[in-house]
């Protein structure tokens, strides 16, 4: 299942290449035709995708608002308040969506820190929610937990640096963008192993008890 769906005619498909890249490097996952594999219907396939998608980002052009499939794809996604539409070019929109606010990408080089890309990103994330690269992480606070004290060392797991609040649950995002399992702060403390009561069976542990000190461990183990 992917966030984003894009829209476009043949034509554009460099253009729609260069926005899927950009809106993956953003840490959306993206849709768009060629991700076809061999021996799949085209139409199933479209259809699947588009009602899957949480978003769907039309790029109007002089060939697209041409297209009959565009002007279908951009009309379901209309319907279902999805909609996120992106001119490349100067041109004058299908009717029904004259009204709809298009973003402008008219010239557009790719750039993540052009104004109107930056624009769309804000639109989406409206829609699907922020993508996985933006999303805060836990506030640290100077009565917290030291991180990095007792912690448990996991290899590939990088710790958390600084302080957090005992209890605090965190998970770090991955290079792929996805995230990693959910990880929470333990305090350092103490338990008695053993007959503590001195009501057991005979054998070493049943005349005294054991304190051990225990350390904190990643929730998920």
């Amino acid at each position: 299942m992917s966030g984003i769906f894009i829209s476009y005619k043949r034509e554009e498909q460099r253009v729609a290449r260069k926005l899927a890249v950009a809106l993956e490097k953003e840490g959306w996952s993206v849709w768009w035709d060629p991700k076809l594999r061999a021996g799949e219907h085209f139409d199933d396939v479209i259809e699947k995708a588009l009602n899957e998608a949480k978003c769907v980002v039309v790029i109007w052009s002089e060939s697209s608002v041409q297209s009959r499939y565009v002007r279908d794809e951009a009309t379901y996604a209309l319907d279902r308040n999805k909609l996120v539409p992106v001119a490349i070019e100067n041109v004058s929109l299908p009717f029904r969506f004259r009204g709809v606010h298009t973003l402008r990408l008219v010239g557009w080089d790719g750039s993540k820190d052009n104004s109107e890309f930056r624009r769309l990103v804000e639109d989406i994330a409206a829609i699907v929610g922020p993508p996985a690269t933006t999303r805060r992480k836990p506030q640290r606070d100077e009565s917290d937990v030291e991180a990095g004290d007792g912690l448990t060392k996991l290899p590939s797991v990088e710790q958390p640096k600084g302080k957090f609040k005992r209890g605090t649950v965190f998970r770090d995002t991955l290079k792929d963008g996805s995230q990693a399992p959910e990880v929470v702060v333990i305090p350092l403390g103490t338990f008695k192993m053993g007959d503590i009561q001195g009501m057991g069976k005979a054998g070493p542990y049943s005349e005294y008890s054991k304190i051990f000190r225990h350390r904190p461990i990643p929730n998920h183990l």
